[in-house]
């Protein structure tokens, strides 16, 4: 029971302390006299005897002075550059393929065929009056002589082809010795002379080829044989032309 009496006394203590001070306080504060300004002038306001030697007055506010300061110049604005700007390249896979140029094949002008003018008729040459008791003697004799105009066309056609089958089956033989001749001799050293007989067919080609009389060297004669093998095909040979021949090739 001694430990909460004392607590209690101790608390009493201070709050007698506290109330103490607060009156001591009360009675230091001096009286504050407060003065408000009236339609008279402006009057002095004094808070306690600090402010006894104070002049009564206006105060005024000091002028001050604008202080400009010196506009500094502005820089001119540089524009900005702009950003050097990629160049996107398409997609080959997606790049649009040329639309090939539409041709228009043009229709072809239809031909004109020019019909050929028709031969004029030949005027038929007057007849000239005969007399009507010589008409039978003048027929026959214009079909006499119309008779022999058209045999001696004939005969003059047919000597003429005739002449020209005979010079052509004529030098006929000489083109078979110059296809000949075009191919190179054999080079075989062996003595005598081979003859060899061959026929020309109808289109110029070899038809046969044969030793007809022998060289006594075998080598000679297959060699005169290949000669007149290569000479072939021969020119066709004309109609009523030679087409038997006969070579005779030497041995060195």
């Amino acid at each position: 029971m001694t430990i909460p009496s004392s607590r209690f006394g101790k608390l009493l203590a201070c709050g007698l302390a506290l109330g103490a001070h607060g009156a001591l306080a009360l009675v230091l504060v001096p009286e504050v006299e407060i003065r408000m300004e009236g339609r008279n002038g402006a009057a002095e306001a004094a808070i306690g005897s600090s402010f006894a030697d104070m002049a009564a007055g206006r105060l005024d506010a000091e002028s001050v002075e604008d202080v400009v300061e010196p506009e500094q110049p502005l820089e001119p604005l540089r524009p900005d550059r702009p950003e050097p700007v990629e160049t996107v390249m398409p997609d080959p896979a997606q790049a649009l393929a040329p639309v090939p140029d539409m041709v228009v094949a043009e229709s072809p002008e239809p031909e004109t065929l020019t019909a050929e003018p028709e031969p004029k008729p030949e005027p038929k040459p007057e007849a000239k009056p005969v007399a009507r008791g010589n008409a039978d003697r003048n027929a026959r004799a214009g079909q006499a002589a119309g008779n022999e105009r058209a045999e001696a066309a004939t005969s003059g056609r047919g000597g003429a082809v005739a002449e020209s089958g005979n010079a052509a089956s004529s030098n006929y033989p000489g083109l078979v010795m110059r296809a000949l001749s075009r191919v190179p001799k054999p080079r075989i050293r062996a003595r005598g002379a081979a003859v060899v007989a061959f026929r020309v067919a109808a289109d110029g080609g070899l038809a046969s080829a044969s030793v007809a009389r022998s060289s006594g060297s075998t080598a000679l004669d297959q060699a005169a044989l290949r000669l007149v093998e290569r000479a072939a095909p021969f020119p066709a040979p004309p109609r009523g032309a030679q087409r038997s021949f006969s070579i005779r090739i030497e041995g060195r």
